[in-house]
């Protein structure tokens, strides 16, 4: 099913699908959830244009409590989404309710679903592998594992082990996911213990995006002299409450350069995406 396989071509255009929090395992939603991720695919076919190399990004928290039949059920959901696209790429990582110390130790189970979806052995998560690179064509993407300490209650990222990965990947365009948020908010929560430090060595290294969850709501903001896009979105599959929306978002980059963000909420009663631009400057 994938997505990656010899020389890519040089890419000038890039959409990225950008779906967080599914948190299979205890979740009770209106709506079945092979239905709604037909209705994604839906959109994404219908939004993306065809000249855009298509990548699917997942940031954390595709269990509730990081249990294997969970695990298994979100496998089975997402290989059928991602047969509806066949996109050019499918990455991801890890959140704090995929990967604990109790019922994850070694991040085995993890790792084991990563695979079946992205079909790419570069995408495993351990205690001591808290980056993965994966490139196509031009272009870096840096998979960041911010629960690797498997404290459920903290967001942290290595940073020794994100300056090699930065280091490593200087002459491509790179793009950092990671499940945290960088900064805090009112609606967002906690953060990364170690944000400003992050947010420093992405903006210094120029990173076209910054790609987050955690938050279960949509966030943009550009830092930094290029600027880099600070990227987060609502959960596609937690409960629906007061001021949470289930949603996934759509960024099309042109070059290095934000084109569009726009993001897309689940209306429940209408059983439809509705379309609204995420401000960007």
């Amino acid at each position: 099913m994938v997505r990656s396989a010899g020389r890519s071509p040089p890419m000038t255009r890039l959409s990225l699908v950008h779906l967080s929090d599914l948190h299979f395992g205890s979740v009770v939603l209106p709506i079945r959830r092979a239905e709604l991720l037909r209705k994604v695919a839906d959109v994404v076919r219908q939004e993306v244009k065809h000249d855009s190399a298509l990548v699917v990004a997942i940031t954390g928290d595709v269990t509730t409590k990081g249990q294997p039949s969970a695990y298994e059920e979100a496998a089975r959901h997402l290989e059928g989404f991602l047969s509806l696209l066949n996109p050019a790429l499918v990455v991801t990582c890890p959140g704090n309710h995929d990967i604990t110390a109790r019922s994850d130790p070694h991040f085995t189970h993890f790792n084991e679903f990563a695979f079946r979806v992205t079909n790419d052995s570069r995408q495993v998560f351990t205690a001591n592998n808290t980056v993965s690179t994966v490139e196509y064509a031009d272009t870096a993407f840096l998979l960041v594992n911010s629960a690797y300490h498997g404290d459920h209650g903290r967001g942290e990222v290595r940073l020794e082990d994100l300056d090699t990965a930065l280091e490593n990947s200087r002459s491509k365009q790179c793009f950092i996911l990671l499940h945290h948020s960088p900064l805090s908010s009112t609606y967002g929560g906690d953060a990364l213990i170690n944000g400003y430090e992050f947010l420093a060595r992405a903006a210094r290294a120029r990173v076209a995006a910054v790609l987050h969850g955690h938050v279960h709501t949509e966030q943009v903001l550009a830092i930094g002299p290029r600027p880099t896009a600070l990227l987060g979105v609502g959960s596609l599959m937690f409960t629906p409450s007061p001021n949470y929306n289930n949603e996934f978002s759509i960024v099309d980059f042109e070059g290095d350069q934000v084109i569009t963000a726009t993001c897309y909420r689940y209306l429940a009663d209408r059983r439809e995406f509705a379309r609204m631009e995420m401000p960007w400057v």
